[in-house]
């Protein structure tokens, strides 16, 4: 488990502290994200989703 303050939550920070804990601890098993909207593109009005 980790904890980074940062300014704007964002995939990125959410990817750097991922790494942090692969090379601290190995890779996991398998990994598990809720549905923010950080991880997939809001395209409203367009009918369009990029990521499930």
């Amino acid at each position: 488990m980790r904890l980074r303050f940062v300014p704007t939550e964002g995939t990125l920070e959410y990817m750097r502290v991922l790494h942090d804990h692969i090379l601290a601890h190995g890779l996991p098993m398998a990994l598990y994200s809720h549905k923010h909207s950080i991880f997939r593109v809001n395209a409203h009005g367009r009918g369009e989703r990029l990521a499930p």
